[in-house]
């Protein structure tokens, strides 16, 4: 028998965590506030259990990743004194490799076969675009979805438990004439896959839910339940874990309704409230307020953040290390002004001794990071970028990128190509046709005109080329002249055009920046302001994971923690997100973010804002105006025109 003695740093709980770790009495809620140690709560649960006798097969931790069940149960097995053989047989995983170990078993109970396969989410879209095509419902007739767009309708709508009209017309209203179809389009999708044996990864848990309620004894079965991070549940998942503590009512779920920012993927806050209200009311609530990250000043701005929280579990976050830095304001002129200030910060931090890899700048949306990569790029500061997606690289930004490319280079063939596919109606053969006629000429913008001059989108791009080719006229002026006519192509060949507008909106502000195209071109192409790794991260030619800067969308962020972090954007329409002021409900979830963004910092925090935007005179974000008291700010370098 292995006779290590138990980690005390494990071991060395605050009274509150003691008090949930200890807990035996029936179903408890833990309300674990950012950087309070939940994971130390349910490490010593899962051990303190096991050690006491309880068969450890009986204990189930389901958590979201399969990483962080193993990890938690690694730890359980060090406070064991190392013992691995009794805590490798605690029941760990996702909701979605339980359900999948049940229904293997279990499937034939419920009329499926357990050998079916699992769809992924590329298998289920194509699935649904098979189907479609067989109802022959045409993506030509008006403007119909996109295979993409259709899985994810059907996947959020059975997450949330909502119908598809709901869904589409709260988040796709350019679709509301299409529910009709969409409808018939779903429910042959699900037959599709009871006849084929298929299932998908909602089906995981739909399927494991029917068990549960028509077999009680399965859920029997675990005397133990513990459910981490709880607030990123679905309706779904907040069900299955009703029915699997329904007898023995030893459940145990964490998290915090404050740190719930995953709406898009069907996670329900709500789920906080409804174990209460809904599933256990006499269920114990037990509070992690005490917190191990951030010092006081940070804490008090985030329990500041939160207090105009709509529907919340109220909770103060506290910390021993009362001394530390006020979080500082800083004022810029734009966007431009904003990176040059964080630079100069940042290059300050680092003489001082921060290292860059303790430094991270913290964004709404990944294109918010442009400005600021450039100024890295120019500086040579090693970065890497978290989340969101590589601008340069999206499909609307490539294509704008190609009419700039033809236009500094009217021969570039590969360019064209991409341009002329983007028009309905030319395929790729009428596309050979056009380029092998209009590429031996000097000026291609207006032959192609006169090789198909009845096609009115062929006139319209020519004429857009012409202009866009003027000497006479600006980068600035090109880009005004481009979107105007790509904005209809925009709209027709994306599902989420609104989305992808704010990133031309960007581009548009970077290019403000140069007086001739050749430069712009030269570095968005030759030098663009991040490359990819391996990894899936974003970073510049010179990574080094030893000194780099880290940018970050604040989703990607949740987790982590930095010596400084820098939030940037606070201006109405940037953070809160335009895009996401059109509910209550979405405007409370942007509040939470810059909860969560404030939160990852443990020494220092700055918040940014810049006057103007895009020539624009801006608003103060509503978050920030709510917490401005409680921050520092630098007024000697503040614009004339801004009101403090």
């Amino acid at each position: 028998m292995n006779t290590k003695k138990p980690n005390t740093k494990l071991l060395d709980l605050n009274p509150q965590q003691m008090k949930a770790a200890n807990w035996d009495k029936g179903p408890v809620l833990i309300i674990a506030g950012a950087g309070t140690g939940k994971t130390r709560v349910l490490v010593n649960r899962v051990a303190k259990l096991v050690e006491k006798g309880v068969e450890p097969q009986k204990v189930l931790l389901l958590t979201f990743t399969r990483r962080a069940a193993s990890e938690m149960l690694d730890k359980a097995s060090i406070i064991l004194g190392g013992d691995k053989n009794r805590i490798k047989k605690v029941s760990g995983g996702t909701f979605h490799s339980f359900a999948n170990k049940i229904l293997r078993k279990n499937a034939q109970k419920i009329n499926i076969s357990n050998d079916y396969t699992i769809l992924d989410r590329i298998d289920s879209a194509d699935v649904i675009d098979l189907v479609r095509e067989k109802l022959k419902i045409s993506k030509k007739d008006k403007r119909f979805p996109f295979k993409k767009t259709l899985e994810k309708i059907i996947n959020i709508s059975m997450n949330k438990k909502i119908s598809y009209g709901q869904l589409i017309e709260e988040d796709y209203p350019h679709f509301i004439a299409q529910i009709d179809d969409i409808n018939k389009i779903a429910e042959k999708y699900q037959s599709y896959k009871l006849n084929n044996n298929l299932i998908d990864y909602n089906d995981l848990l739909i399927y494991l839910k029917k068990i549960l309620k028509q077999y009680p004894q399965i859920a029997d079965y675990y005397s133990y339940i513990m459910v981490d991070e709880y607030q990123d549940t679905n309706k779904i998942q907040g069900e299955i874990t009703y029915l699997l503590a329904k007898k023995h009512r030893n459940v145990m779920v964490v998290g915090d309704d404050t740190q719930s920012i995953y709406s898009f993927r069907g996670a329900n806050f709500k789920n906080m409230f409804d174990f209460k209200e809904k599933f256990f009311p006499d269920v114990k609530i037990i509070k992690l307020e005490e917190n191990y990250r951030s010092t006081q000043p940070i804490l008090d701005m985030a329990n500041g953040i939160i207090d105009n929280a709509i529907e919340k579990y109220t909770k103060v976050l506290f910390t021993k290390n009362k001394r530390g830095d006020i979080p500082e304001l800083i004022y810029a002129n734009d966007e431009e002004n904003q990176a040059e200030k964080i630079l100069e910060k940042i290059l300050d931090l680092h003489k001082r001794g921060v290292n860059l890899n303790d430094i991270s700048v913290l964004f709404r949306a990944s294109y918010q990071a442009i400005p600021l990569e450039i100024q890295l790029k120019k500086n040579g500061i090693n970065y890497v970028k978290h989340g969101g997606f590589k601008f340069f690289e999206t499909s609307h930004i490539k294509d704008i990128m190609a009419y700039f490319k033809v236009i500094q280079n009217p021969k570039d063939e590969v360019s064209w190509y991409r341009i002329l596919l983007l028009l309905r109606g030319i395929g790729e053969v009428t596309c050979k046709k056009i380029l092998k006629n209009i590429l031996k000429y000097p000026n291609p913008f207006a032959k192609i005109k006169t090789f198909m001059p009845k096609n009115k989108k062929i006139r319209n791009l020519s004429n857009t080329l012409s202009l866009m080719a003027s000497k006479k006229t600006t980068p600035k002026e090109k880009m005004h002249n481009l979107l105007t006519y790509y904005n209809p192509i925009l709209i027709d060949k994306f599902d989420d055009f609104p989305k992808r507008k704010e990133d031309l909106l960007q581009l548009e502000s970077i290019i403000e920046q140069y007086s001739n195209l050749n430069d712009f071109l030269t570095d968005m192409l030759l030098e663009p302001p991040s490359n990819s790794n391996s990894n899936g991260l974003y970073v510049n030619e010179n990574y080094s994971k030893k000194n780099t800067l880290c940018l970050s969308t604040i989703h990607s962020a949740k987790g982590l923690e930095w010596h400084t972090v820098f939030v940037i954007d606070m201006a109405e329409g940037r953070f809160p997100i335009s895009y996401y002021l059109n509910s209550i409900e979405s405007e409370e979830e942007e509040r939470r973010l810059f909860y969560v963004a404030c939160t990852r910092a443990k020494e220092k925090l700055y918040i940014t804002y810049p006057a103007t935007i895009r020539g624009t005179l801006s608003n103060k974000s509503t978050f920030l105006k709510e917490i401005q008291h409680l921050l520092k700010s630098d007024t000697s370098d503040t614009p004339m025109y801004l009101e403090i």
